[in-house]
């Protein structure tokens, strides 16, 4: 499970930490439903502690929207508000946005979370590591070259084999991914 969003750092820890998960009804809710449902004393009640905690963190009043990919995973939208609870006109009018934004935004943390794990299978030889590594130190590819014993085209074209792995369209790119993903 990943969390994605912008509720306070604490309350993101603590989620974590008591495993809430577990027992977020919101959660349970999306594995069954793909209707939004608002947070309410209701159903929170068979979990008392996670809701005050929630409620510590001003989260008090919020509207959770699950979204599905044809993988069969599935993806929470959780939008919050402070004071004003929701009530049926406006959830009814907010149905077909949130449906259509927790969709969008579902689609495209799949996506990310996709092209993360392929980085992550990513595997380079020995010479696309030194290339890399006295790349991200500013070298240019003859200054790498001399450094290696390998022609300018050489070092290239490992540069070229690195980008196609990672997907990068450039040397930068390259490296900072490589960099991020622990590589080099």
């Amino acid at each position: 499970m990943h969390l994605y969003g912008n509720y306070p750092s604490q309350w993101i820890q603590r989620y974590k930490e008591q495993n809430y998960a577990v027992i977020d009804p919101t959660v349970r809710h999306c594995k069954v439903s793909s209707e939004p449902v608002c947070w309410s004393d209701a159903l929170f009640e068979e979990c008392p502690q996670f809701w005050s905690d929630a409620k510590a963190h001003q989260l008090n009043v919020g509207i959770a929207q699950p979204s599905f990919n044809t993988r069969g995973y599935i993806a929470l939208l959780s939008l919050s508000r402070q004071t004003r609870s929701i009530e049926e006109v406006e959830l009814d009018s907010l149905k077909p946005l949130l449906k259509a934004f927790a969709e969008t935004v579902g689609y495209h943390i799949f996506e990310l979370e996709d092209a993360l794990t392929q980085t992550l299978d990513i595997e380079f030889g020995h010479k696309e590591k030194e290339v890399l590594r006295w790349t991200a130190d500013g070298k240019t590819s003859e200054e790498i070259g001399r450094i290696l014993n390998v022609t300018a085209d050489a070092v290239n074209f490992h540069l070229r084999n690195i980008q196609k792995k990672i997907g990068a369209c450039n040397r930068v790119q390259a490296v900072t991914y490589a960099v991020a993903q622990g590589h080099i």
